[in-house]
């Protein structure tokens, strides 16, 4: 009697095992699937094929200051640090999905995208602004495609002049790669800091960013 009650628990221990194997195996082949198919429809959205992925470049994406650093201070405030890391998030996320690969590095080309906020003491100061890095002539390409598709969206108080990054941005100065740094609104205007406040805006806004990257590429070939 115990060695067939034994045997008895040992075949539901199978079944069961088999069981979650194969619900394992399915819920995989659901997430893998839905990814696969965010993937085909963003690709659709920006133009970007399965064919165009696989010569796509690495994309470095820098959210500005960090830690004890909290770059510039908000009116009310807030640190540049905490929009800079959300946009970078939520803009990793676009790149991700379209099949580009945003790990950093050494061997291949890459774009580096730098994400701030900006301060001014004048308070009607506001509004988007590019600066691109001046060791690659595209930098400048993607600095201009991508002001061009926040300007499309009309969610920013202003879009500014392209502009090539001053000296006192190293980073610019130096990397020698595709190089684009975005100041996504003034902490020191009231408007902006209400929008980049707005988690929305933010989605938005670095959708436009990810359109313009994509918009430069092609074009660049």
């Amino acid at each position: 009697m115990k060695v067939f009650l034994s045997a008895k628990l040992s075949d539901v221990g199978r079944m069961f095992f088999t069981a979650f194997m194969c619900a394992s195996m399915i819920l995989t082949f659901v997430v893998c699937t839905g990814r696969e198919q965010k993937k085909k429809k963003l690709g659709k959205a920006v133009n970007v094929t399965a064919t165009q992925t696989e010569r796509l470049p690495t994309v470095v994406i820098d959210a500005g200051h960090g830690g004890a650093d909290g770059g510039c201070e908000g009116y009310d405030g807030s640190c540049e640090k905490d929009y800079n890391l959300a946009n970078a998030k939520k803009l990793r996320v676009f790149f991700d999905m379209a099949g580009f690969d945003t790990v950093m590095t050494r061997d291949t080309d890459s774009i580096l995208l730098s994400i701030h906020a900006n301060l001014s003491t004048a308070e009607r100061d506001k509004g988007f602004t590019a600066f691109y890095g001046v060791k690659r002539e595209d930098s400048q390409l993607f600095a201009e495609k991508i002001t061009e598709a926040c300007a499309d969206t009309d969610l920013c108080t202003r879009i500014r002049d392209v502009k090539k990054a001053p000296s006192t941005v190293y980073i610019q100065q130096n990397v020698d790669r595709v190089s684009v740094l975005i100041e996504c609104g003034f902490l020191s205007n009231h408007e902006d800091l209400a929008l980049l406040k707005s988690d929305e805006y933010r989605q938005k806004l670095m959708f436009a960013v990810f359109r313009g990257v994509v918009t430069a590429q092609e074009e660049r070939g």
